[in-house]
């Protein structure tokens, strides 16, 4: 297991610590973690269902710092994925064709345009046909809510979602989070409850420049 993938893992290992409010630990494969990671998907699962109806994903979709298990993607997504955990999407489909383009490198703003900077190449954000710039669940709450920040200066839709099990010790801590980012940006908030799962998103229509 590589650095990165590692690094992936433990990111969540902390988000499913914190949701359980259990203190820290060095035992990350334990069978509480794993079954916490099944579970994930049904509340992934409920959250993009939300995301569909409230928004419509059409067109390309810019999804930031986000890894294979919490991707709200799949291989018939015409994503660009802009993370440096690349290597947990690698050999998973072995036999199909993934249409997303997965990405490691950093947004730059020049003039007008947002470019993705990676080691291989550089790439121009497509502005017209790029429905909302998208992070969920970030590990780092400031820098990814500094790059939503930043593409919707530059006139980008943006999103910044939560979701989760409603009994998660750290609902209101992430609630908090996203209010906050709310009052930052002036945008949108959206607060539901499905059954077992709630889903809650701060949304800002970006002006075309």
């Amino acid at each position: 297991m590589n650095t990165t993938t590692l690094q992936y893992l433990e990111n969540l290992f902390k988000e499913y610590q914190a949701s359980k409010g259990i203190e820290l630990s060095s035992n990350m494969f334990n069978d509480g973690y794993l079954s916490w990671l099944e579970e994930q998907k049904y509340y992934l699962e409920v959250y993009k269902k939300c995301l569909e109806e409230a928004i419509g994903l059409n067109n390309i979709v810019l999804e930031l710092d986000k890894g294979n298990i919490d991707s709200i993607s799949n291989i018939d997504s015409k994503y660009i994925l802009l993370t440096k955990y690349v290597d947990t999407f690698k050999d998973i489909y072995t036999n199909k064709e993934d249409k997303r383009e997965i990405i490691r490198g950093n947004l730059k703003k020049n003039l007008d345009d947002i470019i993705i900077e990676s080691p291989v190449k550089s790439l121009r954000i497509p502005k017209s046909n790029t429905s909302y710039c998208v992070t969920s669940n970030p590990y780092n709450f400031k820098k990814s809510s500094s790059s939503l920040h930043l593409l919707s200066d530059a006139g980008f839709n943006i999103l910044l979602g939560m979701y989760g099990y409603i009994g998660d010790k750290n609902l209101d801590y992430k609630l908090n989070q996203l209010k906050r980012f709310q009052e930052l940006i002036s945008g949108n908030l959206y607060q539901r409850t499905i059954n077992n799962t709630y889903v809650a998103f701060v949304k800002k229509k970006g002006t075309m420049k």
